[in-house]
Order: structure tokens, then sequence, then C-alpha cells
């Protein structure tokens, strides 16, 4: 290896540990903001970027191929380093080498027999696999991170919950007709009031007529009646939010029984494929990234171009 090589190791190894170490500080955060602050991920993203542009440098350029494999397994390797030692994230820790080693493999081999130099031919089938595994890595720290109950708030995120439930309220109570105002922060107490003034005025009622006293009554018995009905304790200040999203959930818990131990599991497989979406623009940006920073290194002469010969074993009749 000439000292080039050596640099572009190192850069490799250091980038994607580093990129894969700030996903496991970041998921926490994610998870505990239920995906609301996407800024935090950004960061993380475009390092992960810049380790899958290193990594395919890498693969393409240091020579031997005992090293470039190496390399390329060590960088997936080492982020299972931060987790405990678990079935899961065994299994995981293999099948995420055997898809780095089958990009590595790809890419090389692609490279070896190209008669020119055409970078999204020779990234086209094995980047696409290293981002796989990339994401498997990054899905197994978010696994690691989650118990039940946070499973069960990144499958039903409270953001969307909220944002959801005044429509669900409007369309419970009006199904025709216009709709009424709640506030995503309503108290169960305020529901209820617009609720109880909603229906006396369909019966035909006049709101002049009913004082505070009878709606406050009102309002306490159907309170008591939510309580028997769902074993909850109210006060009635409580965001009624956060009351349909705890109801919800505990429904949630009570379907699925004795497979809620699962439920870490199918958060962890939502994720993957949620992420593996995200990895189809980013290969795109790496791909184009790669393309401008090889002209750079071929303009300051870090990368040369020569006429080498090829031989070539063929089967023939």
């Amino acid at each position: 290896m000439n000292i080039k090589e050596v640099i572009l190791g190192l850069a490799t190894l250091i980038t994607s540990v580093a990129s894969f170490w700030l996903w496991f500080r970041t998921i926490p955060q994610i998870i505990s903001g239920e995906f609301v602050n996407v800024d935090i991920a950004i960061f993380p993203l475009v390092l992960l970027g810049l380790s899958a542009a290193l990594f395919s440098l890498a693969v393409i350029f240091i020579r031997g191929s005992y090293i470039a494999y190496a390399l390329a397994l060590l960088s997936i390797v080492i982020p299972y380093f931060f987790l405990s030692a678990a079935s899961a994230v065994i299994i995981s820790m293999g099948v995420a080498m055997l898809l780095v080693f089958s990009a590595s493999y790809r890419i090389r081999t692609e490279y070896m027999l190209s008669l020119g130099f055409h970078l999204t031919k020779i990234l086209k089938s094995g980047l696409p696999v290293y981002l796989t595994a990339a994401s498997l890595v990054i899905s197994t720290l978010f696994f690691a991170s989650l118990n039940e109950d946070k499973a069960l708030s990144v499958l039903l995120p409270r953001s969307a919950f909220q944002t959801a439930l005044p429509a669900i309220l409007n369309y419970i109570i009006r199904p025709t007709g216009d709709a009424l105002e709640f506030s995503p922060n309503a108290t169960v107490q305020e529901v209820l009031s617009v609720v109880i003034k909603d229906q006396l005025q369909k019966q035909g009622i006049p709101l002049a007529r009913i004082s505070q006293k009878e709606l406050n009554s009102a309002i306490s018995l159907q309170i008591a009646e939510l309580e028997k009905s769902y074993g909850l304790k109210l006060t009635g200040k409580e965001s009624t939010s956060d009351v349909f999203y705890g109801l919800v959930n505990n429904q949630i818990l009570t379907l699925v029984g004795p497979y809620r131990k699962y439920l870490p599991h199918v958060s962890a497989l939502t994720f993957f494929f949620a992420f593996k979406v995200i990895t189809i623009p980013l290969y795109y940006i790496v791909i184009a990234v790669l393309m401008v920073l090889i002209k750079i290194l071929v303009a300051f002469k870090i990368l040369k171009s020569e006429i080498v010969e090829m031989r070539v074993e063929r089967l023939t009749l």
C-alpha cells in the first residue's frame, strides 16, 4: 500500500465509524422527539453519504483485495460493538457483513472488468447494497434503543395523533355540515363543553336557558361515565389528545396481548424500510459528489490516468 491508499483507508474507516456512532447518539433523540425535529438527523445523514463515497473510492482504488475487503468489513462491524451482544444484533451483524462483502465484490469486479472508467456503471450494483447494509446497521441501533412502549410510540407518533385528533372529533360530532373547531391542546372539560352545547342546540334548547352550573354538572356526569367505561381517573383538565392517545395505546397493547414483545421488531422493520427510501436519493447524491470529487483529485494529480493491458479469462469452444 502506498501513502495515498493508507490515507484513503483510514479516512474511510474513521468516517464510517463516526457516522454510525453519530447515529447511535442521535437515534434516542429521534425516538423521544417522535421524528418532529428532523434537523437532528441531517448531519448524520450527510456523514453517512460521505462514508458511502469514501467506501466506494476505497473499494475501487485500494489495490490489495484482502486489504480492501478487510477495511470494508471492519467499517461495518465496529458499530455493532456499541451494542450489547443479543441474538438479533449478532444476526444483523452477520447479514451486514455479507451485504458489505457483496457490495465490495460487485464494485471491484465491475471496475476490474471495465474497459473504461464509468463511475455510474461501476457503482450501480454495489453502492445500493452498501446503503442497504448501512440501513440495516442503523435500524439495529434503532432497535436496541426501543422497548415496548417506545416501539408503540414510534408506530403511533403522538404528534401525528395530536394533529389528526381535532379532525376526528369534528367528524364524530358533525359528520356532515360545518365542523367545530378544536385545538389539539383542548382539555377534556373544554371538549365536553362544546359537545354538550352542540347536542343541546341540535335538540332545539337555547343555550341561554342552560346555566353554567347545569353545564358543569353535565360535564361532570360525562367525565364520570368516561372514568367508568375506560377505567380512567380524570379531573377534566387533562389534554384531550393525551387522554385519547393513552386510550389508543392501551387498546393496542391489550389487542396484541402476548405478542407485544414483538413491537420493537415491527417498529425496527418499519424504520428499516423507511430509511431505505431515504437512501434512494442519497445514492444519486453520492454518485454526483463522487463525479465532482474524482475530477478534483485528477486535477490535483492525486488520481492519474494510465493505459494498462488487461488479460481476461473466457470460456471458448
